[in-house]
């Protein structure tokens, strides 16, 4: 498995942005919260059984984001 990214450092921008732009932040927050739930049902799985929930579960919730913002 190779990591990609890591949503915990994106998120750490966001909780500082809370103060500024308290709505967005939020949303990207919830949004993120989501896939850290994908993440938590499938610790045990294995990495293909990871790999596949990534892109049967998270990846639509990405590719929304990415095209309605």
């Amino acid at each position: 498995m190779v990591n990609a990214g890591c949503w915990t450092h994106a998120r750490r921008y966001f909780v500082k942005a809370e103060d500024t732009s308290p709505r967005a932040a939020m949303e990207m927050l919830v949004f993120i919260a989501q896939l850290y739930k994908i993440e938590k049902e499938h610790k045990h799985s294995t990495v293909e059984e990871r790999f596949a929930a990534r892109q049967k579960e998270s990846k639509p919730i990405i590719e929304k984001k990415i095209s309605h913002g």
